[in-house]
């Protein structure tokens, strides 16, 4: 028995997360939360568009659009990547293993990014909202 073997990959051939991912369905459940993370992303900007925004939220919900975008597409491509790819042991599968290492990468960044567009958006919209108490009073 290899060392390989005795650290629990099979046949010697090393396992990424995605490969027990998709053989468990597990990977189905990632695909399908990018999905969700998209539509909820796609329902949020449907919120802040109707608020009339200033020009600077405007600039971080189009940041994080691009950010959110390239999350969710990256992603999926890096799971049908780890599905296509799967136990090739050819020798071309190095050079793929790579790029989808770099997709990873990738996707990582994309969601660091939209991680770190939240607070932007939330302080544009707190100095965008300007209550007007005295206003309500003097209407009467």
């Amino acid at each position: 028995m290899s060392l390989l073997m005795r650290r629990g990959f099979p046949d010697g051939i090393p396992f990424t997360d995605y490969h027990r991912a998709w053989r468990t369905g597990l990977g189905l459940a990632a695909a399908a939360a990018y999905a969700v993370a998209g539509a909820c992303w796609l329902q949020e900007r449907r919120t802040l568009a109707r608020r009339g925004l200033d020009r600077d939220a405007r600039a971080a919900v189009a940041l994080k659009d691009v950010f959110v975008t390239g999350a969710v597409l990256t992603g999926v491509a890096r799971l049908a990547g780890e599905a296509i790819v799967g136990r090739d042991t050819r020798a071309g599968a190095a050079g793929r293993r790579r790029r989808l290492r770099a997709v990873r990468l990738l996707n990582r960044a994309f969601v660091a990014g939209a991680v770190a567009a939240t607070p932007f958006i939330n302080f544009a919209l707190f100095k965008d909202y300007r209550p007007r108490p005295l206003r309500g009073f003097i209407s009467l």
